[in-house]
């Protein structure tokens, strides 16, 4: 890099800091600049700031304080209490319109609902509004009337405070935008370091950004595997480990709780309060997608981090070996690069990336080697590379292990154009191991079923109970075909749509809600815009469109079987468990299949892939700031 190009990118930096704090300063404390700035206390006595007044009815017990129409950004609250209570903030605005029959003022109220957490001592309320008076109530029906909590003071505040969570997120953003519209090379030449650097950093985003209690699906679940692998003989749970395999830590919506929280998590990370059993060292081939997570807790563990770094460094390490893997799907598609970059970049995608997950893993791997497998599909002319072909099989293994319904996908290279083999008995050598890996990995789920199908044990289905069975529900199936098979392809047709473009898919942030308004709209009109004219030179020809639209629809078929097998009752006429997130894997040869080429793009590639990049960007960060920063992070 010559001189003028890095005092060029110093200078960037320097108005990206500058512009990131006039951003958080003006644009996020605005009020506090422009208007009053304070801090009032309010406590019974009134001693050295204001006093708040007590009244108890036979629903509630009241606080109120007089504000005289301030703005108030915060709501600070001290107490006493070792269980949880609900409470609702009130904020009463006197209008200046007066009834003129009876002379009374009308007052507009609003209503704000939040939670304390018992032993944290403080409660944070993020206001944003004016008030004359503000109440507090505390519903009688939610405390022990022996027990009460002890409230000692409040705090009403409309100071500058500076939020670093919302700092980091918005230079990140702007900067990663700065990438994309200044750094030619890497956005034309080199894609996948464009694609690497939105991935870690606004994946990092969402681990930093994201509330303490998991989120994601039965992400507790997953987080207890990685964490079992960590240990050789026994597996030690702290306190603090253990509140977060069973979900006991509580929902906090302020920066201010949130750090409380890691406090507290902090203090019992140091007693051992649970040990389980051990039988094996074994990592079983279904749990090897945990091992970047689980690498990552014992690496923060043996350093000795802090339990919350500890935790993000888990889902961390899952990020980044997603994030590499797919830059090198990227890098080596001959074809097929922007909607693989479109689909890398899915906020669904990379939540799930940022998150205790195997689907992040199994994605990744199964792009890798469809990489590689389409390669070879469309370059008919040179001979067959038996290294891509050998990452490709490892890939889609790996990226099978957990998921073995996605290994029909490894049968495409049945259909290798012959011209690349030296002659007609390598091919057959060749398609002959090829079948047998793909029944190796099948029968890793299907032998075990139809040997308890055999000899009539009653075993498998959905660990939370109900009437599920993996036997009953094979012998209903082989039993009535028809009508399974009809209920199968009902039910794909009708939910095709949804499950490809629908916003739970793309725009979905697990527990933590969706977009399915501006964002989700704009990522559906990318992925189109990107399919219809991204590949003109090179595409899938008729005959391997019919052929991959057939094995598409296979596994499509077995996911919403293995669904119906495992979660649903038996004999059902409906299929459960089945969610849009499993097709994410299969987005990526949809796109294929439908690119003709008849519709051509005269846009250079430089803009093209700042189109594509841009929006991503933008999509990912509107997600990132919506449903997690303002609601979990203010």
């Amino acid at each position: 890099m010559n001189r003028k190009r890095i005092i060029k990118h110093t200078i960037a930096l320097i108005v990206i800091l500058l512009l990131t704090a006039v951003v958080e300063i003006l644009c996020f404390n605005g009020n506090a600049v422009f208007d009053e700035s304070y801090s009032h206390k309010y406590s019974a006595s009134g001693r050295n700031g204001y006093q708040f007044e007590k009244s108890e009815t036979d629903e509630y017990i009241i606080y109120s304080m007089d504000t005289q129409g301030e703005y108030i950004d915060k709501f600070y609250m001290t107490y006493q209490s070792e269980d949880s209570f609900s409470y609702t903030v009130s904020l009463l605005q006197y209008e200046s319109i007066t009834d003129g029959a009876n002379g009374t003022e009308e007052n507009n109220i609003i209503k704000i609902s939040d939670k304390a957490t018992g032993n944290l001592e403080r409660a944070v309320t993020h206001i944003n509004q004016r008030a004359d008076k503000v109440l507090v109530r505390i519903s009688k029906e939610d405390i022990d009337e022996e027990v009460k909590p002890s409230i000692s003071s409040f705090v009403l505040s409309n100071s500058i405070q500076i939020n670093p969570y919302r700092v980091v997120f918005i230079f990140v953003s702007i900067f990663i935008g700065y990438v994309i519209l200044f750094m030619r090379r890497t956005v034309v030449e080199h894609p996948e370091y464009t694609f690497f650097a939105i991935a870690i950093s606004m994946g990092t985003m969402i681990i930093i950004l994201s509330p303490v209690k998991f989120k994601s699906w039965d992400e507790e679940i997953h987080f207890n595997r990685a964490y079992s692998i960590t240990f050789s003989d026994n597996v030690e749970y702290t306190q603090s480990t253990y509140n977060m395999y069973s979900m006991n830590i509580p929902d906090v919506n302020t920066m201010e709780e949130r750090d409380l929280i890691a406090d507290y998590l902090q203090e019992k990370n140091y007693e051992i309060t649970m040990v389980k059993e051990k039988t094996s060292d074994f990592v079983d081939y279904s749990k090897r997608a945990y091992l970047p997570q689980a690498f990552g807790l014992k690496l923060g563990r043996t350093v000795g981090l802090p339990f919350l770094q500890t935790i993000w460094l888990g889902k961390f390490f899952n990020l980044l070996v997603y994030s590499l893997i797919f830059s090198l799907s990227v890098k080596y598609a001959k074809f097929g690069k922007r909607a693989l970059l479109c689909v890398g970049l899915l906020p669904t995608s990379l939540f799930l990336a940022s998150t205790y997950s195997y689907d992040a893993f199994v994605t990744a791997f199964l792009m890798l080697g469809l990489v590689m497998i389409f390669n070879e599909l469309v370059d008919r002319e040179s001979e067959l590379n038996w290294k891509c072909i050998t990452v490709g099989v490892f890939a889609m293994i790996l990226g099978s292990f957990s998921k073995a319904v996605y290994i029909p996908l490894l049968l495409l290279l049945c259909f290798v154009p012959k011209e690349k083999f030296k002659n007609r008995r390598q091919r057959k050598f060749f398609v002959l191991t090829v079948i047998l890996i793909f029944l190796i990995m099948m029968s890793s789920f299907v032998l075990p079923a139809l040997g308890n199908v055999v000899g009539n044990i009653d075993t498998g289905g959905d660990s939370r109970g109900g009437n599920t069975s993996v036997t009953r529900q094979i012998m209903y199936i082989l039993g009535a075909p028809v009508a399974y098979a009809k209920l199968l392809l009902e039910t794909m047709g009708n939910s095709i749509g949804e499950y490809f473009l629908g916003y739970r898919s793309r725009t979905f942030f697990g527990y933590m809600g969706g977009n399915g308004e501006n964002l989700y709209l704009l990522s559906v009109v990318l992925t189109i815009f990107v399919t219809i004219t991204g590949e003109n030179k090179i595409r899938l020809n008729r005959r391997m469109k019919i052929i991959t639209g057939i094995i598409l629809t296979g596994v499509a078929a077995l996911i919403w079987t293995a669904l119906y097998l495992d979660f649903t009752p038996v004999g059902a006429d409906v299929i459960n468990g089945v969610q849009p997130r499993y097709y994410i894997p299969l987005m990526f040869p949809v796109m294929l299949l439908f690119s003709s080429g008849k519709i051509k793009c005269e846009m250079n590639e430089l803009r093209y892939n700042r189109i594509v990049l841009l929006t991503n960007l933008v999509i990912l960060s509107g997600c990132i700031y919506s449903l997690i920063l303002l609601p979990f992070c203010s």
